[in-house]
């Protein structure tokens, strides 16, 4: 059973929100923060998951987030409101380990297109 946060003011909580909001702590601490129930489960296939918050509703929605072999705490919604960066959140968030994939590691057969921080995936390439 997953321990259980019902205060703002966790120091888990606050690591995760640091991690959201400050990329110089994300590139210290070789970790990422992500929030939604597709994105996490997208991620956790390629990415090794740290630590996983989740609410009630959304383990009710998706028993299988109980199943990684992590860090899990059970949040409350005033808690997972904290941690959204979205109104209307999914009450799925989670840290993961950065992967260590070097630049001669990937495929040498065409071109690459690296992106940072972008807000609308459907605008790259727009004039």
């Amino acid at each position: 059973m997953p321990e259980r946060i019902t205060s703002r003011e966790n120091g888990k909580i606050k690591y995760a929100c640091k991690l959201a909001q400050s990329a110089a702590f994300r590139l210290e601490e070789k970790a990422f923060f992500a929030e939604g129930l597709k994105l996490c489960l997208e991620l956790a296939k390629s990415c090794p998951i740290k630590v996983i918050y989740y609410t009630d509703k959304a383990l009710q929605k998706c028993p299988q987030l109980q199943d990684f072999a992590c860090e899990q705490y059970l949040v409350q919604d005033h808690v997972a409101e904290k941690l959204a960066g979205v109104q209307s959140h999914q009450g799925v968030f989670a840290v993961f380990e950065q992967p260590q994939i070097s630049f001669y590691d990937l495929p040498h057969n065409g071109r690459f297109l690296a992106l940072e921080r972008v807000q609308d995936p459907g605008n790259v390439g727009a004039l």
